[in-house]
């Protein structure tokens, strides 16, 4: 009861803060510049709350609109569905009394993925969903988005191969489907200065095109309330999440609590250079900590002096925008360490290093070309208490290839037309056998020493060419190629093709 007294009064607090209108909004918590958009299907990916939203002036009148009544509506509602620019939505309400104004809108969304391996195996996955939208004098907004499916065909082939499989599934009594579903959304409340959230979603954190060291958004959907404030050249942002943890008894189910904890200080001394610094706790097996909700203080310090039972992560990086078609970006995620020990192989050296840089053709974020390395020490994000890994509900938060690696990342994004994007990421994975997945429990180490690419080394190679095309305004389709190599393997193969419709 307490932790919901304690999310209730910030959110209210938020509520009461009076500001003046901003024309600007960004609802997306510590959006990186950089992300990847080689995702081979429309369900996963870097959520653009940007686009979520529209900020616009204050309706003149109230209006109302349903895509099939009264009966007039329904032959516009059509040619709008089959249109080029046009986007319509299924209910758009638009409401002014008073001083109480705002907008309602509620979008009908479908669609079909389809993924073959080239020899026997195959699976496809309809599915079903809704979006709503919602606002008030563009100061208070709420977001949702639900959809549900099922797989079929070759379900094992599925169950190792699909992106979105990050959670629990539900099997068909006649055993030949597997059904999954998603909900994420989002109550945001905004002022000139600061934002409160309070929703369910996953985050990055940190420029990236071969996944995040600092904080990936791999794992499925967790509930969280989160804030920024703005201060000049300054940029305080907190999140709080409820994680659910590995280590779970089957029969009778039990859950045991566990939260992210997760505070970053960004500093932009000019607009082409941005510095920021911050960390991460994991803590589990009791309530929410009012230690930590204290955005502008050190949680090392708070779990110290809390025993020294919680498992924390520090974070840094920088972003340098030499012009506007050349950007370098750098992050660092650090655990343990010793001074004494800190150029030695002691195994609790545990870090991470990413640096990267992008070429943007013709100064447009969405026609670039991208290099980047990350190396991975052996054991990060690894605990001693399984309840306290760097991890919810079975997928790691860490870099998505685990650790003890070094990989190579390159990607080329094009724009060619308004309607059509190709993509093209590339990967090369060096990885020890010692210590590379969450999961390990480091006191089973076997050695207190731990090199570099430590154990027996594995080569992988991946490609991934995806094709993406916007032919009507309600209407997408994507497909590509995959090909990975794994060494002393032969070549895997799979094409993807998905379709997506939104109304």
């Amino acid at each position: 009861m307490r932790k919901y007294f304690v999310i209730g009064f910030l959110l209210i607090f938020s509520l009461l803060t009076a500001a003046e209108k901003s024309t600007h909004a960004d609802f997306t918590w510590n959006k990186p510049e950089v992300y990847s958009r080689s995702e081979i299907s429309f369900l996963t990916g870097f959520p653009d709350a940007e686009k979520l939203f529209e900020i616009k002036d204050d309706p003149a009148d109230s209006s109302w609109h349903f895509a099939l009544y009264p009966l007039k509506n329904i032959s516009q509602s059509c040619r709008d569905y089959f249109s080029v620019e046009k986007k319509s939505d299924f209910i758009n309400y638009n409401f002014i009394d008073k001083d109480h104004q705002g907008y309602i809108r509620l979008n009908i969304l479908a669609g079909i993925e389809f993924t073959s391996s080239l020899t026997d195996s195959s699976y496809y996955f309809p599915y079903r969903g809704l979006q709503l939208q919602a606002s008030i004098r563009n100061r208070l907004f709420f977001s949702g988005s639900w959809w549900a499916g099922y797989f079929q065909h070759d379900l094992p082939y599925a169950v190792k191969d699909s992106p979105i499989l990050d959670s629990w599934t539900q099997k068909s009594d006649d055993g030949k489907k597997l059904r999954i579903d998603n909900l994420s959304g989002m109550i945001t409340y905004r002022n000139n200065w600061s934002n409160i959230t309070l929703g369910r979603g996953k985050h990055i954190i940190g420029n990236n095109i071969g996944g995040s060291i600092i904080l990936n958004d791999d794992a499925n959907d967790y509930g969280y309330f989160s804030g920024e404030c703005n201060f000049g050249n300054f940029e305080l942002s907190f999140l709080h999440a409820t994680l659910i943890p590995d280590s779970l008894q089957a029969l009778p189910k039990t859950y045991a609590d566990k939260y992210l904890v997760t505070h970053q200080l960004l500093w932009r001394p000019s607009h082409k250079l941005s510095f920021f610094v911050g960390e991460h706790v994991i803590y589990a097996n009791r309530s929410i900590d009012p230690s930590y909700l204290l955005p502008h203080t050190f949680y090392r310090i708070t779990e110290h002096n809390l025993r020294d039972r919680d498992n924390v992560l520090i974070f840094a990086g920088y972003t340098l925008k030499c012009s506007d078609h050349y950007l370098l970006y750098g992050n660092l995620i650090l655990d343990e360490l010793a001074k004494n020990k800190l150029f030695s192989n002691w195994w609790g050296n545990k870090y991470a290093l990413q640096l990267g840089q992008i070429f943007y053709f013709k100064a447009s974020q969405d026609n670039y070309l991208g290099i980047e390395i990350t190396a991975v020490r052996p054991w990060l994000y690894t605990h001693n208490l399984m309840e306290n890994k760097f991890s919810h509900d079975g997928v790691g938060l860490g870099f998505p290839g685990g650790s003890n690696l070094i990989q190579f990342t390159g990607e080329i994004n094009l724009k060619i037309r308004p309607d059509i994007s190709l993509n093209l990421n590339s990967s090369y994975i060096r990885q020890g056998s010692t210590g590379n997945h969450f999961s390990l429990n480091y006191d089973q180490r076997p050695s207190e020493n731990a090199e570099w690419l430590d154990g027996e080394i594995s080569s992988i190679t991946n490609f991934n060419f995806s094709f993406t095309w916007v032919p009507l305004s309600a209407h997408n389709f994507k497909t590509g190629i995959v090909l990975t190599r794994n060494e002393n393997l032969d070549l895997s193969k799979k094409i993807f093709f998905c379709y997506q419709t939104i109304y």
